[in-house]
């Protein structure tokens, strides 16, 4: 899970886009926080995968952390589909 987020990512703003340069700007850092919550959202989903693991005693809190890490994959899910947006 070796996202990289930083300054490669970014799309340089041009002025031959047919869009006005603040709302370039104002996507471009829509994008970039979206970068960064997705980058987010992996590590606790692998934290949580982890956390799953360790579990394997009790069944019922296996499922619940289960639910849970179900629940952010989800999340992540919907964040690389607005992320795509941006793309």
């Amino acid at each position: 899970m070796n996202a990289r987020i930083g300054p490669s990512t970014r799309k340089p703003l041009t002025m031959t886009s047919t869009k006005p340069i603040a709302m370039q700007l104002s996507e471009a850092i829509l994008a970039e926080e979206l970068d960064r919550l997705i980058h987010s959202a992996m590590l606790r989903i692998e934290q949580q995968g982890f956390h799953v693991q360790e579990l394997s005693a009790s069944p019922s809190q296996v499922a619940h952390a289960q639910r849970v890490l179900d629940q952010m994959i989800e999340g992540l899910r919907q964040l690389r589909l607005q992320r795509a947006q941006f793309v």
